[in-house]
């Protein structure tokens, strides 16, 4: 996580931003391991709808009803 967060924060525009970050690194990247966190538990709920074959769906099905 917190490479993540080095990649975007140490690299943002505003200096500010920056600045803050290399002061509060715990406060930036919690938020980031809260969001990989969410984003893991929709995966694995998303993963067990389809199955491990795709539960016989196609693209086209796959892509209008994500």
């Amino acid at each position: 996580h917190q490479q993540v967060a080095n990649a975007v924060f140490l690299l943002d525009h505003d200096p500010h931003i920056r600045q803050l970050y290399a002061m509060y690194p715990a406060f930036f990247i919690k938020p980031i391991k809260n969001h990989f966190a969410l984003l893991h538990k929709k995966y694995n709920k998303a993963n067990k709808a389809l199955g491990s074959t795709g539960a016989g769906l196609t693209t086209e099905e796959l892509k209008a009803n994500p």
